[in-house]
C-alpha cells in the first residue's frame, strides 16, 4: 500500500491529527491551567507525513520544522501512526552500524 500523494510536511485538516501536537507559543494564551482545552494550545494545521516517505524524509522534516514527532497518514489522510526522533535515530544508527 502506498501513502497519499501529499507534499512532504503537508497539513492534515483532521481534528484527531490536530490534537496530536501543540504550539508552545499558544501556551501563554491558555489561562485555565489543567482545564485548558486542547484546541487552545494545539498546532493547527498538523504537520504530517505520508506513509510511503522515507526515514530520511522524516529526519529532514523534523529538522526543518524543529519538531520531535510527526503523525503518519495513509492515502485516506487518516493517522495510522507516529514517528519520533528516537525512531529516526534508531534507524539511522542501524544503517551506520554503530
Amino acid at each position: 500500500m502506498t501513502g497519499p500523494k501529499l507534499p512532504m510536511g503537508s497539513a492534515l485538516p483532521s481534528p484527531l491529527s490536530h490534537s496530536l501536537s501543540h504550539n508552545l507559543g499558544d501556551r501563554a494564551k491558555a489561562s485555565h491551567g489543567p482545564q485548558t482545552k486542547i484546541e487552545e494550545v494545539m498546532t493547527s494545521p498538523a504537520i504530517t507525513l505520508a506513509s510511503d516517505k522515507t526515514v530520511m524524509d522524516a529526519a529532514v522534516l523534523m529538522l526543518k520544522k524543529k519538531i520531535h514527532r510527526v503523525p503518519i497518514v495513509n492515502q485516506d489522510e487518516q493517522v495510522i501512526g507516529i514517528i519520533t526522533r528516537a525512531d529516526v535515530l534508531r534507524e539511522l544508527e542501524g544503517l551506520l552500524k554503530i
